[in-house]
């Protein structure tokens, strides 16, 4: 039998409808703005932290790394023996880390300490946040986890006004190519070095759903006389790509993802900027619930799923035609 050293709180639990059993929870998700602040007024600030977490290399930055080694060293190297080395350095712990949007709330009559030390990001004594040094998964047992809902859209808008007023000329590539070199070099907008709605987990060479979006983003822009926005979002996309393999060394290349265009159709159908993240949000209630089920059925880790089709190619036919 598992002994503890102190006794671990009550799973929390909500009701499901028509059944007698409950349906256990471990996070709560919030959409809104300024979550931290929240967390804050709701458990106190001695009582919030961010997630910490455990970095190790990717396969794209390990590929990256093993290019630009062989080059720099002059190493004649072949595919063969590239994807070798990197499979040799995929998984390698590189660093400890903030979770980008996870919260961990410390019970009121407990520190942090009580569960495991804490460190700054970058060593920085000054900054906002304070991270729990260990990952998430090794404590969540034991302690209310919060997620924080990532989404571009909103701030992509806000760039592209912020270039807008920076840039006298938008159809001047010059000058457009120069403020996203000011963007990655932390020295426009937010000063965060990105250049928002560029770059995806999973989707490296192209997002399937933004090069099909974009075509009825087109449509729309057309329909609503917004064309020259559009063909400055195009602008953006085609040097953003470049410039952000040159400055970051992306070998396997960059794309747009889907919040990229998204953002700048809801502003042509006149939605609220404030809406942006709850309909990003609610498409997505019905997903999550279920990757919370396999979770706490399954395994502990978030799903990435892969598909392999083992059907036959089928000709389409239009829906009018079946």
């Amino acid at each position: 039998m598992t002994t503890y050293l102190f006794n671990p709180p009550a799973i929390p639990s909500l009701p499901i409808q028509g059944r007698d059993e409950r349906f256990p929870i471990n996070r709560l998700f919030f959409v809104g703005r300024n979550y931290h602040a929240h967390a804050v007024e709701m458990f106190g600030k001695t009582q919030v932290f961010r997630a910490g977490t455990i970095g190790t290399l990717a396969e794209k930055t390990a590929y990256g790394f093993v290019k630009k080694y062989v080059e720099e060293n002059g190493i004649a190297a072949g595919n063969a023996e590239i994807d070798r080395l990197t499979a040799g350095c995929v998984g390698v712990r590189r660093t400890t880390g903030q979770h980008p949007g996870g919260l961990v709330v410390v019970p009121d009559d407990m520190d942090i300490e009580d569960f495991c030390p804490v460190q700054h990001p970058a060593d920085d004594k000054d900054s906002e946040w304070v991270t729990s040094h260990f990952e998430y998964h090794s404590m969540e047992a034991n302690i209310l986890k919060l997620d924080m809902l990532g989404h571009d859209d909103p701030t992509m808008i806000r760039m592209m006004e912020d270039l807008k007023k920076n840039v006298r000329d938008t159809s001047d590539e010059d000058e457009v190519r120069a403020y996203l070199n000011r963007l990655l070099n932390k020295e426009e907008f937010d000063k965060k070095g990105l250049i928002y709605g560029m770059g995806h987990a999973v989707y490296s060479v192209s997002d399937p759903r933004a090069e099909v979006f974009k075509s009825f983003t087109k449509e729309l822009a057309d329909e609503k006389g917004r064309s020259g926005d559009f063909a400055l979002y195009n602008t953006v996309e085609r040097l953003g790509k470049e410039i952000i393999s040159e400055k970051r060394k992306i070998y396997k290349g960059v794309s747009v993802n889907v919040d990229f265009y998204s953002g700048f159709v809801y502003s042509m159908l006149d939605i609220p900027v404030e809406l942006f993240t709850p309909i990003f949000a609610i498409a997505r209630i019905t997903g999550w619930s279920a990757h919370r089920i396999e979770e706490l059925i399954n395994t502990d880790k978030i799903i990435r799923p892969a598909y392999k089709s083992v059907s036959k190619d089928n000709i389409y036919l239009p829906l009018s035609d079946r």
